[in-house]
């Protein structure tokens, strides 16, 4: 069952006992950026329900962005959720939107230059429970975000 929120759909009856109780975690990664749409992209597949989450990312090191990204879809039990970002590029960074848009370019030297934070959030305290990093190093806690120990490779499309 899919559900575009975290409700039963109607007619539907679950007990305690059909509601996922273990932990919440990312289970899966992916940017990706079509230059013909200049669209970026970023889906994170969990293993049971968020509050949603924040990604920071940079090109640069010096030029930071931060947006939030939201449950698109959850499995009525709190098995799963699964978040998406999509962001349209513009090209003045003043421009820019924490839920629609980004100044990153989708061309060659950003997508071989991009590094990222990607943090979930617990859905009942809202503070987060999994991230994930991605890119060249890059001091995460030096500019203010909290610590992060899992990197991961990701293969932006």
């Amino acid at each position: 069952m899919l559900l575009s929120s975290c409700a039963a759909p109607p007619g539907t009856t679950l007990t305690p006992d059909d509601f996922y109780t273990g932990e919440t975690s990312i289970d899966a990664l992916s940017v990706s950026c079509s230059a013909d749409q200049d669209e970026w992209t970023v889906q994170v597949d969990t293993v049971g329900w968020t509050a949603g989450g924040e990604l920071v990312w940079t090109a640069d090191g010096q030029y930071l962005e931060e947006h939030s990204i939201v449950s698109d879809e959850a499995d009525s039990s709190g098995a799963w959720d699964l978040l998406l970002l999509e962001l349209n590029v513009v090209a003045d960074p003043r421009d820019q939107s924490r839920s629609s848009s980004t100044a990153l370019l989708c061309d060659p030297p950003t997508r071989e230059t991009l590094r990222g934070l990607l943090v979930i959030l617990d859905p009942e305290t809202e503070a987060a429970i999994d991230c994930r990093t991605w890119g060249a190093p890059f001091g995460w806690e030096a500019a203010g975000y909290s610590p992060c120990d899992t990197s991961e490779v990701i293969e932006i499309r």
